[in-house]
């Protein structure tokens, strides 16, 4: 797994103490991904706004819309990587992307072979039906399935 943050226990003391955070090192993760998950699930309530400065320094901060107020949940500075790292994280990603592509491709050539193996009748009709839009001397139907 490839890092994408870097939270150190000197950091920590700095959150606890800007935000009055109530948790600790090992529980931090999990409550960042839990308000993470809340943006998702619930985005007319909870919100994330990141500030970029013109230095390159930014904050992004976590709030909950409390119909008359928003009340600031987390606040955490945030700073620049070098190019040079991010260049990296997203090539790690480009290729277990590229990785996953070609292990899907295998199976879908390992289902056509099981397909042409098990079914031949199956293939014969779409060659023989791609002049006129369905397969030559089937009595097979187009269905839509839908709600009733």
């Amino acid at each position: 797994s490839q890092p994408s943050m870097l939270v150190t226990l000197l950091h920590l003391r700095f959150l606890q103490d800007d935000c009055n955070l109530v948790v600790d090192f090992s529980q931090f993760p999990a409550l960042l991904l839990k308000l993470l998950n809340l943006l998702v699930e619930q985005p007319a309530t909870y919100m994330a706004q990141l500030s970029i400065k013109a230095n390159g320094t930014a904050a992004f901060e976590f709030a909950q819309n409390l119909e008359f107020k928003c009340m600031s949940l987390l606040s955490m500075r945030v700073e620049a990587v070098p190019q040079a790292m991010v260049r990296g994280l997203v090539t790690v990603r480009h290729n277990a992307l590229l990785e996953r592509c070609a292990d899907l491709q295998a199976e879908l050539m390992e289902l056509k072979a099981l397909v042409r193996q098990r079914c031949p009748n199956l293939l014969q009709l779409r060659r023989g039906g791609k002049g006129t839009g369905s397969p030559a001397g089937s009595s097979m139907q187009s269905v839509t399935l839908g709600s009733r």
